[in-house]
């Protein structure tokens, strides 16, 4: 249009733009670039420009109407439309605090320098290839020097702005240091386009047989070359392994799927693979949730077990391996199943691996996954009801939950089985949260899904089925023992909103339980002031009295064995007594601050607990003893000696 002055040639220039934004993010940046290049024409051709200026607006006109339905989206759920691109900006670059925003674009910029020729590694480039082979980039730097020498003139100065633009997406999206390869496919054209203008630069001074000799040399070169590293070095580590880009195992599960007539078990973690469910629709079209599917089987059945559970997953979020979920392909349809109980679940894969089982094999003869017989009337599922009715708002209805652990160590997950119900069809697609909660309040790990791992959104959902949603909610390796709470609830996947409960208006969340997270290893304590005192449940084993710069408090660390596990919540109470035995200051606390109170103490359990209490002047007797904060009640000593203990050491404050 701009070369040309034809109408139609800017109409159609603004609809290859508007089209473009539907592709990749990176398309953002094209706007950028023409307004770049009108920038160029208005120095170096400003009557050019005057004369182009309508048809200009005409294509940023067309191209903004065609885009109009993706850009009112991103603006009403920009969460949405950038939450992928808040993930992987600069900021998130693990070097950004320690060298900044500046060291890491330089960084970027020079890591996208060597990609031209030098060594481009990436995710999806395990070859480090460069972008041009070693004469074409020789090629290219002599194209680079023959465009700057005419970058007045727009012919070739286009390909310089373009490169330079095209590079921001990736240098914005500095969370890695190698320029990733979608990031940056705006830089191709006009990079091969500088390649070529070198080339013709280097014929032109070439007599011409000789042009069409070197013009041979050079595309054989690079035809033989780059045909060795497809059909040699990259067709090699294909063949080496299944590498995960390469889908082969999925394929070959969901290809083997849809051809197979028999009721089929498949790991959730597997289904939800998008090539397996894609190729599976082949057979069974409709997801569906039945709990009662089970009973109407026949006697045998095949379940799916892949040779490697714990392969990487590269769409949507990850997922660790649920051995306990599955789902059932039966006929033409996929029936999400209740989990199976735990135990059960773990020892499934080696009890039906005593069958012989079919293998399936991928496109390279490789057995990736294999089949086994099994009588369905053997599998123990979770069916725990607790019979709740919480709604969130007039749309979903969490029926049942059950934490399927109430002890776990850090590094465990701790598995949470929810059932949901739906009032009415709804279009809106709704994420479920689970949060583990310190007893501060405080999130310690989430595990937010779309049910089924993605595979079952709730749009998908029929009124009057019951949806099992199996989560498995971990647990940081470095979180505190102590007592923790799982909090559920539902958002919109779009804008983030929450539900709220119908009968609670503005709150979003409900508290299905507690968990206790117990200390990895059994930690020894040395108190160094031995001293017994048994309560109805616990006993004293001895205390610590430690200083501190302030000279009236004092830092008492007391240490407990629990007899038998409690259900009850007991608060310490501390009083320091004068000569006259009146209290002069107490610090009844629960135990740890609140963090590991008594109902979570294991029989046996050793449990050091430190608390602070400030004294005037004097010298004071520590009296120590539990009661239930809700009752007012005390334990009373075993030996029926009272419900108190005085601490041996006595305090001195100066």
């Amino acid at each position: 249009g701009w070369q040309s002055g034809r109408t139609l040639d800017f109409l159609i220039a603004g609809i290859v733009l508007g089209i473009s934004i539907y592709t990749y993010l990176s398309a953002f940046t094209l706007p950028l670039l023409l307004v770049a290049l009108i920038a160029h024409q208005i120095i170096f051709a400003r009557r050019l420009a005057i004369v182009c200026a309508r048809g200009a607006a005409l294509t940023f006109a067309t191209g903004l109407a065609v885009a109009a339905p993706l850009l009112v989206f991103e603006i009403s759920y920009p969460y949405a439309a950038f939450f992928r691109a808040s993930q992987v900006t600069l900021f998130q670059h693990p070097d950004f605090e320690r060298i900044g925003a500046v060291g890491v674009l330089a960084l970027k910029l020079f890591s996208q320098m060597k990609l031209f020729g030098i060594e481009w590694e990436g995710q999806y480039n395990p070859l480090a290839q460069p972008l041009l082979d070693p004469l074409w980039f020789a090629l290219f730097g002599i194209g680079l020097l023959a465009c700057l020498s005419r970058v007045r003139d727009f012919r070739f100065a286009w390909a310089l702005i373009a490169i330079a633009v095209m590079l921001l997406p990736d240098m914005i999206g500095g969370n890695e240091l190698f320029p990733q390869e979608l990031r940056v496919i705006g830089i191709i054209p006009p990079t091969l386009f500088v390649a070529a203008i070198g080339a013709t630069t280097v014929f032109n001074r070439i007599q011409r047989p000789g042009q069409i000799f070197l013009a041979v040399v050079f595309l054989a070169f690079s035809g033989v070359r780059a045909a060795g590293a497809y059909f040699n070095e990259w067709a090699s580590l294909a063949r080496k392994a299944d590498h995960p880009d390469f889908n082969l195992t999925e394929v070959a599960e969901g290809k083997w799927i849809a051809q197979t007539n028999a009721p089929l078990l498949v790991p959730l973690n597997e289904y939800a693979r998008q090539p397996v469910r894609f190729l599976t629709a082949a057979r069974a079209k409709r997801l569906r949730a039945d709990a009662e599917i089970i009973s109407k089987l026949p006697d045998s059945v095949l379940i799916l077990f892949p040779e490697i559970a714990q392969r990487p997953r590269f769409e949507g979020r990850i997922y660790a391996n649920d051995p306990a979920a599955f789902v059932l392909i039966h006929q033409d349809s996929v029936y999400v199943l209740p989990p199976l109980e735990e135990q059960f679940a773990a020892g499934l894969r080696s009890r039906v691996q005593n069958n012989m089982g079919e293998p399936i094999r991928n496109s390279i003869g490789e057995i990736v996954a294999r089949a086994y017989p099994l009588d369905p009337r053997l599998l123990q599922f979770s069916t725990r009801s607790l019979n709740h009715a919480i709604k969130f708002e007039d749309t979903l209805t969490l029926s049942d939950f059950s934490i399927n652990a109430n002890r776990v160590q850090p590094g465990e997950p701790i598995p949470l089985t929810l059932w949901w119900s739906l009032a009415r069809k709804s279009a809106k697609d709704y994420t479920i949260f689970v949060h583990l909660l310190s007893f501060r309040g405080e999130v310690v790990s989430s595990a937010d899904v779309i049910p089924a791992l993605g595979a079952f959104p709730t749009f998908l959902w029929q009124p009057g089925e019951r949806v099992p949603t199996h989560h498995q909610l971990p647990v940081p390796l470095r979180t505190p023992p102590g007592k923790y709470w799982i909090e559920v609830g539902l958002y919109n996947s779009l804008d983030q909103t929450r539900l709220d409960l119908l009968d609670l208006p503005g709150e979003s969340r409900v508290i299905v339980g507690a968990v206790k997270i117990a200390p990895r290893q059994a930690v020894v304590y040395n108190p160094a002031h031995l001293q017994r005192g048994e309560f109805d449940s616990l006993g004293l084993i001895g205390y610590d009295v430690m200083s501190t710069p302030n000279p009236h408090e004092f830092r008492v660390a007391t240490y407990w064995q629990a007899r038998a596990a409690m259900p009850t919540d007991y608060s310490l109470f501390v009083h320091a007594l004068d000569a006259r035995g009146e209290i002069i200051a107490q610090a009844d606390h629960q135990p740890q601050s609140g963090n590991y109170p008594t109902s979570i103490w294991d029989a046996g359990e050793i449990v050091r607990d430190e608390f602070s209490i400030t004294l005037p002047p004097g010298k004071f007797n520590l009296v120590i003893g539990w009661y239930d904060l809700n009752t007012g009640a005390r334990l009373g000593r075993r030996d029926a000696s009272g419900d108190s203990i005085i601490l041996d050491t006595a305090l001195e404050s100066r």
